[in-house]
């Protein structure tokens, strides 16, 4: 960028993103953040909104290294890559600072605001429409909202103050945020015309006109009918698919997307964090099949199971979260047993596909040799893993298509993550698995 062209963006840019953040710091969100009313889902749903912004900014940079480079979408790669960095070799980016501070308050329990969540995806829309169309766009997307920080920053200590957080726990998305935006500019390596100028400031002005109004549906929170609970209240990266409308039934979703966790250390070990999220919200989604009659049932319960073993993620995990979820919901809601006992069908269902593979005789003697294979699966540290192989290979027999390099098979036996001798293992009872395993054509 020649220095009259960077002068030409940073001239204006000082000047009209203070006059937008001066009309900003009028509403009456932040005048709450400032007197110690704003609720803990206003605040909550401000990070929501941020979470559900920046991964699709991420997402957005990744695609456009991959698109063919013209108007400048290779270096505007670059420079989304740097902005969306908390600072200079900052280890984590603004996605799982907000993460960070998300799980700190426990937001799962909390509902999302309807007006917000329809405005923030009306917003993700147009910057994917950007990315293809105008994507030089993005830089000033994200002027903006590096821009709008700087208005929260101003007030973690309210934050802080206001719901027991700190720097660490709760603001750390604030705390991470660089004091300026325009500091990012310095290395930009994109050349500039007037007209190109013109087109970064007007979507200075558009995201700030969006982000704006969606602080005007953050406070004052709208009356309960206008909350709610989503995919993507309780996991940020997920769809915007239905779940439950009752907290409590949320609520033990959640508790049994954990039990599940725990029964498989397999889930932690290969996907982290972010299968921990996704757990908790695919658990919330099964909660609205209870609703279903039997076929119908059987039809999504099929094809989420199948979904998830080309994941790597073979079909008993599903099996099992059926059943914890059953389990959690009729402990909340006793009144609704009849309606949950559909999960049960689901569960009696699933069991039987193994089954017919894999006698449920062989099915536990196969689990039970690896785990003495392999010292109690190390100690516990990988417990499940036994039961999870040979599932695998009732998948396989039941033409569930897995890609080698998602396969869990792929993953058990990386020299990098496990032993030769757990790899031995692991290639020991898938072989007499598939040995035993019945194919039907």
């Amino acid at each position: 960028m020649e220095l009259s062209q960077s002068n030409s963006l940073a001239a204006r840019l000082q000047p009209e993103t203070d006059q937008l953040q001066a009309g900003l710091k009028k509403l009456p969100f932040f005048t709450a953040f400032s007197n110690g009313t704003l609720p803990l889902v206003s605040y909550v749903n401000q990070l929501r909104t941020y979470a559900s912004l920046f991964n699709t900014l991420e997402r957005l940079a990744d695609y456009l290294v991959t698109v063919e480079s013209s108007d400048n979408k290779s270096s505007l790669s670059a420079v989304l890559e740097s902005v969306l960095r908390t600072g200079p070799g900052a280890e984590k980016n603004h996605f799982m600072l907000i993460l960070n501070d998300l799980d700190y308050f426990n937001a799962s329990t909390l509902p999302e605001i309807n007006d917000v969540r329809r405005r923030v995806d009306t917003l993700i829309a147009r910057m994917r429409f950007l990315a293809n169309e105008d994507p030089l766009c993005l830089i000033g997307y994200l002027i903006a909202l590096q821009s709008i920080l700087e208005v929260n920053r101003a007030h973690m200590s309210d934050v802080q103050r206001a719901f027991n957080a700190e720097q660490a726990n709760g603001t750390s998305f604030y705390a991470g945020h660089a004091d300026r935006s325009n500091i990012y500019l310095a290395n930009v390596s994109i050349d500039l015309e007037e007209r190109s100028v013109d087109r970064v400031m007007l979507a200075v002005h558009e995201c700030f006109a969006a982000m704006s109004e969606i602080h005007t549906y953050l406070y004052p929170l709208p009356t309960a009918e206008c909350l709610k609970y989503s995919a993507s209240s309780i996991n940020p990266e997920a769809s915007n698919h239905e779940v439950p409308a009752d907290e409590r039934e949320v609520a033990a979703a959640i508790s049994a997307g954990r039990l599940c966790l725990e029964e498989f250390a397999y889930f932690i070990a290969r996907y982290g964090e972010r299968g921990r999220r996704f757990a908790s919200g695919d658990s919330a989604w099964l909660v609205t099949l209870a609703r279903l009659d039997y076929l119908e049932l059987i039809r999504k319960v099929k094809w989420f199971g199948n979904f998830l073993a080309v994941q790597g993620m073979p079909r008993l995990t599903l099996e099992r979260q059926l059943y914890y979820l059953h389990q959690e919901l009729v402990k909340a809601l006793p009144e609704k047993h009849e309606e949950y006992s559909m999960l049960l069908q689901a569960v009696e269902w699933l069991q039987r596909e193994r089954f017919i593979h894999i006698s449920a005789e062989d099915f536990a003697s196969l689990s039970e040799a690896f785990t003495v294979m392999t010292d109690n699966e190390l100690g516990g540290k990988m417990k499940g893993t036994g039961e999870l192989i040979v599932s695998a290979v009732c998948d396989e027999r039941s033409a569930v298509k897995v890609e080698k390099a998602r396969c869990i098979e792929t993953w058990l036996t990386n020299a990098d993550n496990f032993s030769a001798e757990w790899i031995s293992a692991v290639q020991e009872i898938f072989i007499q698995a598939r040995a035993v395993a019945v194919c039907f054509p």
